[in-house]
């Protein structure tokens, strides 16, 4: 019985005559120089072939290269508003870490406000700050509970063109671990309002830093987050 034999082919690159693999037949991204799995295989590859394939994976990436991936923070100027009827400017302790949180972060304290749990109120001076261009961030603290004069949502949810679910959610699943089921009375919201994000916070000053350290610093810091909104705020100043 006649059996048909391969002969090899001399490559026209570089006069290797073994036969090279398939390229089908493994998985570049699956080598190292160290695996038995390299080992096994890399005879089979002609010596340009290796090299083309194996530098690109272990080569380190360049300075220039690692600069052009580095992101980029950008102070953003936050206006904060607190919303109460029993605190005085002098014991807004809530408004008071939020300032200094984010100024301790690198961002900048545009102004802050103080009124009263009024709906009407709280509408018309979030309308006033969302009406000026460098004001970017707006930090309302208080009125987010279940109790009568506990609006601040209502107030402010019908001035978002788009509301940020995600973050009540997240919000009250971290705080679950601190205030157990007492979770759900928590009506903390957020959402965009003429290119201006806006979240609205309980007025507590532990309900504010968890608020801030765990979602809202992250997601305003590309340093921390690559995927925050400062990808947000630099499309909007492309448009």
């Amino acid at each position: 019985m006649l059996t048909s034999r391969r002969r090899s082919i001399g490559c026209r690159f570089c006069k290797d005559f073994r036969l090279p693999i398939p390229s089908q037949m493994f998985d570049a991204t699956a080598l190292s120089p160290t695996s038995s799995r390299t080992q096994q295989s890399i005879f089979r590859l002609h010596n340009h072939v290796t090299q083309s394939i194996l530098k690109p994976l272990f080569q380190p990436t360049s300075t220039k290269e690692q600069k052009m991936t580095t992101p980029t923070f950008r102070p953003l100027n936050i206006h904060i508003l607190t919303v109460t009827d029993t605190r005085s400017r002098k014991e807004d302790g809530s408004g008071d870490y939020l300032a200094q949180a984010l100024q301790q972060s690198g961002h900048n304290l545009h102004s802050r406000d103080l009124c009263r749990d009024e709906k009407y109120d709280i509408r018309a001076r979030v309308s006033a700050a969302i009406a000026q261009p460098e004001i970017q961030v707006i930090l309302i603290t208080g009125g987010t509970g279940m109790f009568d004069r506990d609006i601040t949502p209502d107030a402010v949810s019908l001035l978002f063109d788009k509301t940020i679910d995600g973050f009540g959610e997240i919000f009250r699943a971290i705080s679950l671990n601190e205030i157990g089921m007492s979770t759900i009375q928590s009506r903390a919201i957020a959402g965009i309002a003429n290119r201006t994000l806006i979240f609205c916070l309980p007025g507590s000053t532990n309900a504010c830093r968890t608020a801030w350290e765990q979602i809202i610093r992250p997601q305003l810091d590309p340093r921390i987050n690559a995927c925050g909104f400062t990808r947000v705020f630099n499309s909007w100043d492309r448009a």
